[in-house]
């Protein structure tokens, strides 16, 4: 045989194997992607049986969305003015833009002071069973009532920064 021959010859397996190796991957690649699929399938399936969807809204007959409550509720949210030190609103860590939180680890309050935890989100907190990051209101309402008439600080429970 000539070099040309063995040249062509040598060529030509390894575009067989080029071939053989691409078929391969490319039956892999669809055989991950149909797994990844039966996968998300299942999960959503189980998050359906598991969790119900969001009502329209958090009203209750207690606490019924009315457009003063709403115009109230906007006020309060975003005036320094009801902080004990006059510079705070609930916007600054509970940020709109940030899914009503401020991303950082550890949240600054009034007078500056280093807070022992992250501030929790508060989108959809009316859900919640308790309310704060402490747990210790009983919703939303008590938050905001809280807030607005204040606790003695030796009430407080003592936390120590982690």
């Amino acid at each position: 045989m000539n070099l040309q021959t063995l040249a062509a010859l040598a060529a030509g397996i390894a575009l067989t194997g080029v071939a053989f190796v691409l078929a391969i991957c490319a039956f892999d690649t669809n055989h991950a992607a149909a797994r990844a699929a039966d996968v998300d399938a299942d999960l959503l399936n189980d998050a359906r049986s598991n969790f119900q969807p969001l009502p329209k809204d958090m009203a209750t007959p207690e606490f019924p969305i009315t457009p003063s409550r709403v115009e109230l509720g906007r006020k309060l949210f975003f005036d320094p003015r009801i902080s004990v030190d006059g510079t705070v609103s609930c916007a600054r860590c509970h940020q709109p833009a940030l899914y009503g939180t401020d991303g950082l680890p550890k949240a600054r309050g009034a007078h500056d002071k280093l807070n022992p935890r992250n501030v929790p989100t508060i989108l959809n907190a009316a859900l919640q069973f308790k309310a704060h990051w402490r747990g210790d209101r009983e919703n939303v309402e008590d938050e905001a009532k809280q807030v607005l008439i204040g606790r003695s600080a030796s009430s407080i429970p003592t936390m120590r920064a982690r």
